[in-house]
């Protein structure tokens, strides 16, 4: 690799994906600059104990023949696990979402699994169709996550998966050039500065003089076709991930979870249930009737991250507690883009029964008591799609139902973190480690079922999603 005042030039070969090359730091030390220092998830990995597990998941130097393949295209994702505790005393466990190919915590797993997952983000470029693509990556200088380091190893993998194929490709920040050289390219800019340089011109969306071949991010995707509103062909654009229009959206992830459930038992999994709601009336007249049967409710937005829109509604509550609070939802989505581009979409909304989740169990471990959920990574290796059981995210506050406070139900690292800026990754629990399963409720043979279903729904919903065709 190099680096030449075009970008960092990348040749066909091996290398550690797992580790940052001077060349990707040169070329996006502003992406990297933040406004708060890198977080440290050593104590994270250290904690994952592969032998606790079973090969499938534990052993990276053997794919099982029997994993089913991963779709054209497909880098990694994650799956996010709420389990609810029956009266016999068992778990079932409903999905909160799939997360795509933005998701963050990668450093989170074994250093062995890291570059298996980084080496299979490789694997999906190299399988973007065209002589030289043009590959889309949102990368946002200034951001406040202390992960934006796997940013930039997500770029570089992408680099290199282009150069495995092509022989060679440019690993470019996008503002520091007023036009893009020719040859394979990662462009790397803010989201919202992608967006707003690409136009479409006959069909066709063009970066400067270039056409796009591709777009890395499932949310960035989505936000990309519905800056033009259905005028940007369906195809037009290789998305990693392919799945984009399934995880993207809460109700459409939802719809085909539960259809996955009907085609066949997969204990101890169990069907999220939720309500579609396309309209501001018909949500606070859904979420106000849940009130009135005593129910508790949790309202998801359309196309969103990082937690942006959700809110908790538990009675007994007033009509303009509830009209504010949806308001506020539907503000934190749509807010006005740069230069006149359309807000984007709130709806439709995902309006489901707020879950009776499990807590923390054991009274000696200091979050007992806070809600919990699963976080299994999702990621490709030789083609093949594997997992790996990652963290148990635990909630900032510990759940008492007569308390008010989005902070006890809700399990983001970034929220819980915000607790305690010192010691921001304490809600974050190895979850291959026989001390958090003990704490949690939960067995290996458990772990091992929640992981192998979430390998074969990504599978099950890659069905119909194929849209890649190699050439070239």
């Amino acid at each position: 690799m190099r680096a030449d005042g075009r970008g960092a030039a990348l040749r066909g070969g091996h290398g550690v994906l797992s580790r940052l090359s001077i060349d990707t730091l040169v070329e996006l030390q502003d992406g990297l600059a933040g406004t708060t220092r890198f977080e440290d998830r050593a104590h994270v990995r250290r904690g994952q104990d592969g032998a606790l597990l079973p090969a499938e998941l534990a052993d990276v130097d053997t794919v099982p023949a029997e994993a089913p393949r991963a779709p054209l295209g497909f880098a990694y994702a994650s799956a996010d696990f709420m389990p609810v505790r029956q009266a016999d005393g068992s778990l079932r466990f409903h999905l909160l979402e799939l997360n795509g190919c933005g998701t963050r915590g990668i450093s989170n797993l074994p250093g062995t699994h890291q570059e298996a997952l980084y080496a299979g983000v490789a694997e999906a470029a190299g399988e973007l169709s065209g002589v030289a693509p043009l590959l889309l990556f949102p990368m946002r200088g200034g951001s406040s996550t202390g992960v934006r380091y796997e940013r930039a190893l997500l770029a570089q993998a992408l680099a290199h998966g282009l150069a495995q194929r092509h022989g060679h490709a440019r690993l470019q920040w996008l503002p520091r050039v007023a036009e893009l050289p020719e040859g394979p390219i990662v462009a790397v800019a803010a989201s919202d500065a992608l967006r707003r340089a690409v136009q479409l011109d006959d069909g066709v969306l063009r970066l400067g003089a270039r056409p796009v071949t591709a777009a890395f991010h499932d949310l960035f995707c989505r936000h990309l076709e519905e800056r033009f509103d259905g005028a940007l062909p369906a195809n037009a654009v290789q998305c990693i991930n392919p799945t984009f229009r399934v995880s993207s959206s809460k109700p459409e992830t939802y719809r085909r979870f539960d259809g996955f459930l009907r085609a066949a038992p997969r204990e101890p999994l169990a069907p999220t249930g939720f309500e579609a709601v396309h309209e501001r009336d018909g949500l606070l007249a859904s979420v106000e009737r849940r009130l009135r049967d005593g129910r508790s409710a949790v309202i998801k937005p359309h196309a969103a991250g990082a937690a942006r829109g959700i809110a908790f509604f538990r009675p007994p509550m007033t009509l303009d507690a509830l009209v504010a609070r949806v308001d506020a939802s539907v503000q934190s989505v749509t807010f006005e883009s740069p230069e006149g581009q359309p807000p984007r979409r709130a709806f439709p909304y995902a309006v489901c029964d707020l879950l009776d989740g499990a807590t923390v169990g054991e009274p000696s471990h200091p979050l007992f008591g806070h809600r919990f959920e699963l976080r299994v990574i999702l990621y490709r290796q030789a083609g093949r799609l594997r997992a790996f059981p990652s963290i148990a995210k635990v909630a900032a506050r510990r759940f008492d139902p007569a308390v008010d406070d989005e902070r006890m139900l809700l399990n983001t690292v970034a929220l819980s973190g915000a607790e305690n800026p010192e010691a921001p990754n304490e809600h974050a629990l190895p979850l291959a480690n026989a001390g958090t399963l003990a704490a949690l409720g939960v067995d290996v043979e458990t772990l091992r079922a929640v992981c192998g279903h979430a390998v074969d729904f990504v599978s099950f919903i890659s069905q119909g999603h194929l849209d890649y065709v190699q050439d070239g």
